[in-house]
């Protein structure tokens, strides 16, 4: 322990706003511990993981928002050095926490905001990172950032405890808060294995969740589709995982589609429920839950409790799973107002690079497109990710509606290169296209925007606008663009290291017809 440190917790205890100081004065060393123990009230609140889980997470390292926030409750006593110079900081990815504050910075904060700082920074500890300039598009969405907004929003009371869905005013891109026809939900368990997506076909939605399970967890998950009224037995998808084992018993009753799955995860999916309610409802009466019920709770008692529902008003369209032979890693809910039953059709395009590393396929929520992009590069493409933004059919075209965001999470390494700053198609048009340059790696890329109106209407020659390059353009060039109509909706990654960097080896982009 440095010399100055005033101890005031025995080491190995669980943080508990309990902190060792150094060159901080009498008054500091009050007002931090008040903080800090605001700080233990939070991380001991399940409205922090239920926050998180509902608002865009980039560099999570492929953990859940249960996870993240178990992992800070970790063991050590926090140190805080106050300081003469800077503002705040603290290291990424250590044994232990320290971080450091300005004298100045403590006497223009209250506790609430020192309380939120201090979480902020052990999240550096833990190993969450977020680009060096805060311009960057990626900034706001990664794991610090949403700590602090959503520690911030429940210490003002402006987080609504009893709910299980929606944005909260301060935090950013809410999966299920911010978009008023879709929303995927947050990661339960953790990305693991391979990606999977499967969609309900036109005008149907999940009436019931199917897999198996024996006294390890979930092997396996899939989905049975129904009629929008909560009637028939339209389809069935694969079960992803480990078939073996007892079937799942997550099946609504009739007139009920299925909004939601709960249960406990922790690296696996440990047990599950369905959460149900009247398909009428949900078309006529969005919000009202008088009618919900819930399918026999099925798995091991272990791991962390988890519950991921959709917005009112909103049915499971689909559902994202990472699983392999041997078992369920995680998932994620693709959620669709129940009232849009119209389709939606996809394209995809030729890989650029290699499928080397890591695969996984991000896309935005269903009825968003592509406006954006950030990441990191250098020589060659360390990272990438996208932001979207909300769209619906007006007649012959697809038009923007508000400034309404999700976000595709960034893919690569934290390092390497230089973060991007805010980049994104201007007022009224979203991504069409990607132009690459690759060998063995992507080396570089940049967007094609147009205008959303004109490439999905009649316009006879819509202008596109190349944006800026990232990266160093060497090797091949390629050019991924959409059919008029569709836009950039995603992509599957291919992520390795290369000379100890995390790399994007491989981009296969996936485009979307916005739902007619």
């Amino acid at each position: 322990m440095e010399a100055g440190v005033e101890e005031l917790a025995t080491v190995g205890q669980e943080f508990s706003g309990d902190l060792g100081f150094g060159g901080c004065s009498a008054s500091e060393r009050t007002k931090l511990t008040t903080a800090g123990d605001l700080a233990w009230d939070v991380l001991n609140d399940s409205d922090l993981a239920r926050c998180l889980s509902n608002h865009a997470l980039s560099g999570a390292n492929g953990k859940s928002a249960e996870t993240i926030v178990y992992g800070m409750r970790n063991g050590y006593t926090t140190y805080v050095e106050c300081s003469d110079t800077g503002t705040v900081s603290a290291p990424y990815d250590i044994i232990g926490e320290t971080t450091k504050m300005s004298h100045d910075y403590i006497a223009t904060r209250d506790t609430e905001e020192l309380a939120a700082t201090l979480l902020h920074l052990v999240a550096h500890n833990q190993g969450y990172r977020h680009p060096e300039s805060s311009d960057s598009a990626e900034h706001q969405y990664t794991v610090p950032e949403q700590i602090e907004a959503c520690t911030l929003s429940i210490l003002d009371d402006d987080y609504e405890s009893n709910m299980d869905i929606g944005a909260v005013p301060k935090a950013h891109g809410g999966f299920t808060g911010g978009l008023q026809q879709s929303a995927l939900t947050g990661l339960a368990g953790a990305e693991a294995g391979e990606p999977y997506e499967d969609i309900c076909p036109t005008g149907t939605f999940v009436g019931a969740a199917i897999g198996t399970w024996d006294g390890t967890g979930i092997n396996s998950l899939g989905i049975s589709c129904r009629n929008a009224d909560g009637t028939g037995s339209v389809y069935t998808s694969p079960r992803r995982g480990d078939g073996a084992g007892n079937a799942l018993s997550s099946s609504c009753p009739t007139g009920k589609l299925l909004v939601g799955l709960s249960g406990q995860a922790d690296d696996d999916i440990e047990r599950l429920r369905g959460v149900c309610l009247s398909a009428s409802d949900l078309r006529y009466d969005p919000g009202n839950e008088d009618s919900k019920s819930f399918t026999p709770l099925e798995g091991v008692d272990q791991g962390l409790a988890m519950s991921r529902r959709c917005p009112a008003g909103q049915a499971v369209k689909g559902i994202k799973t990472y699983s392999a032979d041997h078992g369920l890693y995680g998932f994620a809910l693709q959620c669709e107002r129940v009232a849009h039953t119209n389709e939606q059709i996809s394209e995809d395009f030729n890989r650029v690079g290699r499928k080397v590393g890591e695969e996984r396929l991000d896309r935005c929520p269903r009825t968003t497109v592509m406006k954006g992009l950030f990441g990191r590069s250098g020589y060659e493409l360390d990272r990438i990710g996208g932001t979207c933004v909300q769209v619906f059919d007006q007649g012959d075209s697809v038009e923007m509606v508000g400034t309404d965001v999700a976000v595709v999470a960034g893919r690569g390494g934290p390092t390497g290169g230089e973060a991007w700053a805010a980049e994104q198609c201007g007022g009224g048009q979203a991504l069409v296209g990607l132009e690459v340059y690759s060998e063995d790696r992507v080396n570089s890329i940049r967007g094609l925007c147009a205008d959303v109106s004109d490439w999905s209407g009649d316009a006879p020659s819509p202008i596109v606008t190349a944006k800026p390059w990232h990266g160093d353009n060497h090797g091949d060039l390629h050019q991924r663009k959409c059919s008029r109509g569709y836009f950039l909706s995603g992509w599957r990654t291919w992520v390795d290291k290369h000379n100890g960097t995390s790399r994007v080896f491989g981009l296969d982009p996936i485009c979307i017809q916005p739902e007619r």
